[in-house]
């Protein structure tokens, strides 16, 4: 822990100067609406797996904290997800599994939605596990700006993603709005900014993401982004006796520590 590059700021904003903060961006959407359309495939599952593609290529957005307090990495974070009830003006959470193969996700997704489709509960499915974040949409409004203010907030470290209305424009072009909420402790601007320009990435060029069966020739096969290897030496157990990977020295290669002090001076 005392050789984690990030310690000192995450030991600030945690302890000393707890601070949460939200971003939003527009993400041009284009390709990948005009991928889905062609292909039948749908928007909310396309949206919610690029989403959670970058999300699970980066530490900060995986994080947790150990039953003795500790912070520590998931190996990997499934999303969570709501469901508007029309009938009752409500809204249920469900998550699936996140899974690299587009298709296979939304199959997933999709029928986790028709099987809790008349559900009344927030939270219908049993034993959701703790390595999720959330993820929502309001499609009905565009915004420039949201924020959720939340009770205890301060002891939560996985993002908050907000999604709102697609926009179509006058010369053919889509936009979709994207709130990114997260604590200071876990990411800084640059992190948020690097992982919105990635689900942008993930949205377009590599939005060969929807299935075969379906894609045009000219799609491409899925492609995942690329993905550090750091050496984990040791486990501790997490909430519910889930495995987190605990913070030590051998996450981070010297090249690693190298580019994080060019970055920050």
């Amino acid at each position: 822990m005392d050789a984690w590059p990030r310690r000192e700021l995450f030991d600030h904003f945690f302890h000393r100067s707890r601070c949460t903060y939200a971003v939003t961006a527009d993400l041009d959407s284009s390709v990948l609406d005009q991928k889905v359309n062609r292909s039948g495939a749908r928007h909310y599952p396309a949206h919610v797996w690029a989403v959670t593609a970058a999300i699970n290529q980066h530490d900060e957005f995986r994080m947790t904290l150990t039953d003795a307090g500790e912070p520590a990495v998931w190996p990997r974070v499934h999303p969570a997800f709501t469901v508007f009830h029309e009938s009752t003006e409500t809204f249920s959470s469900l998550w699936v599994p996140f899974v690299e193969d587009f298709s296979a996700f939304q199959h997933a997704m999709v029928t986790t939605i028709e099987r809790h489709r008349d559900a009344r509960e927030l939270f219908p499915q049993p034993d959701v596990p703790e390595n999720t974040f959330d993820i929502s949409a309001i499609p009905w409004a565009g915004f420039t700006g949201f924020t959720l203010d939340i009770e205890n907030g301060y002891q939560h470290l996985a993002p908050i993603i907000t999604l709102g209305r697609r926009v179509r424009h006058r010369d053919g072009s889509s936009s979709l709005p994207i709130a990114v909420q997260v604590h200071h402790a876990a990411a800084d601007g640059f992190h948020v900014a690097r992982l919105v320009n990635e689900i942008q990435v993930t949205s377009t060029a590599r939005s060969g993401l929807l299935p075969r069966a379906v894609c045009p020739d000219r799609c491409g096969p899925l492609e995942a982004l690329p993905r550090r290897q750091p050496s984990i030496t040791h486990h501790a157990a997490g909430p519910r006796g889930y495995d987190v990977d605990t913070i030590s020295e051998s996450r981070f290669t010297n090249r690693e520590r190298t580019s994080t002090a060019q970055e920050c001076r």
